[in-house]
């Protein structure tokens, strides 16, 4: 598409072209802005496209969004107001938009606030405004506690929950975990949950289910990750300028693979884990380091967490094991 090859007047076109013909925000939004930014990211992840590009993208996806809800949405909703934020240090703020938008689209009051937001600060918000509800949009796992820790604000005011995004997808278990009342994987059922709760809010709140040795291990990620680090570098003895600089690129891997096994223990769900991993394999030899480096990683973090951390040192036991049983290296290749 024109977005793809950064041209931002074409996208515009063509996003304009459908509304013109017919076609409704909704469906503009579904069916291709959202392709697109699916597009770039897989060719991302490919080595096809750099982080710039996808900044670029994103910049053109918001530009037509912006352009599109000044054509085709009211300015003031007709339904109660309906709060859309990021929890704190959740970046990937454009899923949350696009869904206040289509909840705009149909309808509601939503106000968007963005990324990265204070729960104190959203508390004020919430109470000042009264929305019919709060919806959490949470892209990545390693923002799950400051999902629930924005739910609970959200409780104190008795204003309900719907936490959502692409990391909960397919997981309504984990979003109930997190405090979140209902079960919305789309804007239909979104929708259709908020016109209930405008008319009889639920009677009981749902709060969040925590394990607290996942949210001990999320605070000292960066720290086990220097811990193993140094560790693995020891093992190279001596060193050579060659590993120092492999293991330097590493490192804030390992600090994020350590975050992803604290997700997955927070809300008792190894497949948070083990997906990562899934998806981090292929991605080994394009930042120069040897096959073996995802399976050592796992077993020196496992050896440094198995005292206070059993949980999560189990969780990278078992997906050791499962690789070397596979057969497969980390990134996916036969071994012989």
């Amino acid at each position: 598409t024109a977005a793809l090859s950064g041209n931002r007047r074409g996208a515009w076109r063509m996003a304009r072209d459908l509304l013109e013909a017919g076609a409704s925000f909704e469906q503009v939004v579904e069916e291709l802005l959202v392709p697109a930014q699916r597009e770039i990211g897989e060719r991302w992840y490919r080595r096809e496209a750099t982080v710039s590009d996808e900044h670029l993208v994103t910049g053109i996806t918001e530009s037509a969004l912006e352009r599109m809800g000044a054509l085709t949405l009211p300015n003031e909703g007709q339904g109660g107001p309906v709060v859309v934020c990021c929890p704190e240090q959740e970046s990937h703020t454009l899923p949350a938009r696009m869904f206040a938008d289509l909840l705009r689209s149909r309808g509601w009051s939503a106000a968007f606030l963005g990324a990265s937001n204070p729960p104190r600060d959203v508390g004020v918000f919430l109470d000042r405004i009264r929305p019919t509800a709060l919806v959490v949009s949470c892209f990545l796992p390693l923002h799950f506690g400051g999902a629930a820790t924005l739910a609970e604000v959200a409780h104190r005011y008795a204003i309900p929950v719907l936490v959502g995004g692409r990391s909960l997808e397919h997981r309504p278990h984990v979003a109930a975990r997190l405090g979140s009342d209902g079960d919305a994987r789309d804007i239909s059922a979104a929708d259709h949950l908020l016109q209930a709760w405008s008319t009889e809010p639920p009677a009981e709140l749902n709060e969040p289910n925590l394990r607290l040795e996942g949210l001990d291990l999320d605070s000292r990620a960066d720290d086990v990750a220097s811990s193993v680090s140094a560790g693995l570098l020891r093992q190279w003895s001596p060193p050579t300028a060659s590993d120092r600089r492999l293991l330097d690129r590493a490192e804030d891997g390992m600090a994020v693979l350590i975050r992803f096994a604290a997700a997955a223990v927070l809300v008792d769900d190894p497949s948070v884990f083990n997906e990562h991993v899934s998806w981090l394999g292929p991605l080994v030899a394009t930042l120069g380091l040897p096959d073996d480096a995802l399976l050592a990683v796992l077993d020196s973090t496992a050896t440094a967490l198995a005292a206070d951390c059993p949980d999560a040192a189990a969780l990278l036991t078992d997906r050791a094991i499962d690789l070397r049983s596979d057969g497969r290296d980390p990134t996916g290749q036969r071994q012989n």
